[in-house]
């Protein structure tokens, strides 16, 4: 792990936080591995994008988001519960 980097796991996914020298920034990442069809995968995407623009990342701060397979049944309800829950540890 390098300096800075801070990782959480939550069951829907992991996020990933680094100091980047400009701007910050969100990624997602959802691996064939969750689905194999676009559609769906992009439909994860979508849902977690709507749920972290809330969050502006900090200035120098990068976020990545890698989706773990329970997120494929999860309602956005529990995915939006996890990821504020998520977000405030971060921000801490």
């Amino acid at each position: 792990q390098s300096i800075g980097v801070q990782v959480i796991h939550t069951p829907f996914f992991s996020v990933k936080r680094r100091p980047v020298s400009n701007g910050g920034n969100l990624i997602v990442v959802v691996s064939g591995k969750i689905s194999k069809k676009a559609t769906e995968r992009n439909r994860i995407k979508r849902r977690l994008r709507e749920i972290w623009k809330k969050f502006l990342p900090p200035p120098n701060y990068q976020f990545v988001v890698y989706a773990k397979q329970p997120i494929m049944s999860a309602k956005f309800t529990d995915i939006e519960r996890v990821s504020n829950n998520a977000i405030k540890r971060l921000v801490v």
